[in-house]
């Protein structure tokens, strides 16, 4: 059976003076259509890209060469819809002019965009962008479906993960500076686990946030250890949804 994904509720994205909080991180073209992509068609398309010259030198692409470029446009399909709603900014740049300025490209113009999978451009207009922009200030969590949305990425945690950053949220929902270790050991541990278990579980909680495509110094900055105290979850309460009912 098929999973089921919630609707995306409660997209944000933060203003220029508060983007600091969030971490704007910048990417390639390429690097954003390989984030969206699920992980085993990431390491597929990361194997394909030598077809990526054969693709372009002879227009006649092997099979190979037609699933490379068939993961390309599937990965721009998935990315887009963030582009169009502004969740994701995109800058672009004169080609004539590189050392000009980038400037941001506006919602409405993305679906004109023309793509170059071979060197990894978008061109709009007289623009070729060079780089998306994810502001990692969206993270939404459906208690009913037990799953987890940072920025564009849906996360693949294990129960136990879900459980923890769940109560993370919570607490920097309250505005709480930690969630102390009692509190984590009391609801997400039995009695016969100590704190070693509790650290083992919040390694676990980064090591599927980074296989899930967030960077390792996104989920450094996200992820607070207030040593010997407790954990924290750098993000401003106004940009976290924990939404609790199902679909209608």
């Amino acid at each position: 059976m098929a999973k089921r994904y919630p609707p995306s509720i409660g997209r944000r994205r933060a203003d220029a003076a508060g983007q600091d909080d969030v971490w704007p991180e910048r990417l390639s073209l390429r690097e954003a259509v390989l984030k969206v992509l699920e992980p085993t068609e990431r390491e597929e398309l990361i194997g394909l890209q030598g077809e990526a010259y054969m693709v372009y030198a002879t227009m006649s692409p092997s099979p190979r060469g037609r699933r490379y470029l068939d993961l390309c446009a599937k990965g721009w399909a998935k990315l887009q819809p963030h582009l169009v709603s502004s969740e994701l900014l995109g800058t672009g740049q004169d080609p004539r002019d590189p050392f000009g300025p980038r400037r941001p490209i506006p919602a409405e113009r993305w679906p004109h965009a023309t793509l170059n999978f071979e060197k990894w451009t978008v061109g709009i207009g007289g623009l070729t962008i060079v780089e998306v922009e994810i502001t990692w200030g969206g993270l939404q969590i459906f208690v009913a479906f037990r799953r987890a949305r940072l920025g564009p990425l849906d996360l693949e945690l294990s129960p136990r993960s879900f459980d923890l950053l769940l109560m993370l949220a919570e607490g920097a929902m309250k505005g709480e500076p930690m969630v102390t270790l009692d509190q984590l050991k009391d609801r997400l541990l039995t009695k016969d686990h100590g704190e070693k278990a509790l650290g083992q579980a919040i390694g676990r909680l980064r090591d599927d946030l980074e296989r899930s495509g967030v960077t390792s110094r996104t989920v450094d900055k996200l992820i607070a250890n207030v040593r010997g105290e407790g954990y924290r979850l750098n993000l401003p309460a106004a940009h976290i949804s924990i939404l609790t009912g199902g679909l209608d």
